[in-house]
């Protein structure tokens, strides 16, 4: 074998080391938050996130993929309301189901992802008001295994989905109108 070659062998396999020793010392749980002040009560914030049919209007992922398919449950708003979602390598597939539901200051979902990769997240919309003006925040937690790891040390994902958070809060302050 060429001398370059070896080296090269070498090098990229320091480089997979180094990235798993990376993705081995980040902790095993992760939260990504972003938050928004919104110029309008609480009262009319809360039913665009309590109501599933309202995303349609501000999800980021539905100008992702504005073509993607969404399957309903018996109701759409409140505890107990769900969604599927299916759709290209953006927004992925998956579904998620709002677990509790406190007007109008809380909203906590169960995100089910199936694609790209399979995960059970929680999401949590905490929406203080003031003034008349309410501050939302929008939170995911979960668990992250191996391959999470190396996917946030490649990708960042505080920064993808934390963008992704901004642009929906930032399509719900304009859809509420503050």
């Amino acid at each position: 074998m060429p001398q370059l070659l070896i080296y090269a062998l070498y090098a990229l396999a320091g480089g997979v080391l180094i990235i798993a020793f990376m993705a081995l010392m980040k902790p095993d749980n992760f939260s990504i938050s972003r938050k928004l002040t919104i110029d309008a009560p609480a009262a009319r914030v809360f039913p665009e996130i309590n109501n599933l049919d309202n995303w349609t209007h501000w999800s980021p992922w539905q100008f992702k993929d504005p073509s993607m398919t969404q399957t309903y449950g018996p109701t759409r708003e409140g505890k107990g309301a769900w969604m599927e979602w299916s759709g290209n390598k953006q927004v992925g597939s998956g579904r998620m189901t709002i677990t509790d539901a406190q007007a109008p200051n809380k909203v906590l979902m169960q995100l089910d992802f199936q694609a790209p990769m399979k995960a059970t997240n929680m999401a949590a919309f905490t929406l203080t008001e003031q003034d008349g003006h309410t501050t939302v925040t929008w939170t995911m937690t979960g668990t992250a295994n191996f391959v999470s790891k190396v996917f946030d040390v490649l990708m960042n994902m505080d920064r993808m989905v934390g963008n992704d958070f901004e642009g929906g809060l930032g399509n719900l302050k304009k859809r509420v109108g503050g």
